[in-house]
């Protein structure tokens, strides 16, 4: 799965591109208090069915639960000039690695991901990010 996806285009809605700090952590079944630990990213682009997130780190021992679906993410997303933060959970549909690794074996990575559980109310607040955002560029 790593490497650039080269087929046609398989998102159901348009990404828009931003940056915009998230929080997140990692949930699977069994309760790891290293998994639940709240992490800080950044999206890059975002829609109103997934976003492309990139984060600073990522244990080599995940990858396998987060492609497997077993790791999903919680997110907890700040929308700018939004008063309340949207919550939802995420899979992963596709992830990078980042050519920096460290000595603990941890490595910067992109992820690309899918929304599975967000509130109709939090979607729809994304899609007028989305459209605001894109009219005020306009604007400009």
């Amino acid at each position: 799965m790593e490497g650039k996806y080269e087929g046609p285009e398989r998102r159901e809605a348009t990404r828009f591109d931003c940056k915009i700090p998230v929080e997140y952590n990692l949930i699977n079944d069994v309760r790891s208090v290293e998994l639940s630990r709240k992490r800080a990213g950044i999206i890059c682009n975002i829609s109103s069915h997934g976003l492309h997130l990139e984060i600073p780190e990522l244990n080599d021992s995940w990858t396998d639960g987060l492609y497997s679906g077993m790791i999903k993410l919680g997110l907890v997303i700040n929308l700018p000039g939004e008063k309340q933060p949207l919550r939802a959970v995420a899979k992963v549909v596709w992830l990078t690695k980042s050519l920096r690794e460290s000595d603990s074996g941890t490595i910067g990575c992109i992820l690309g991901l899918e929304f599975l559980d967000i509130t109709t109310t939090d979607r729809d607040r994304i899609t007028n990010y989305i459209l605001n955002s894109y009219l005020s560029e306009q604007n400009k």
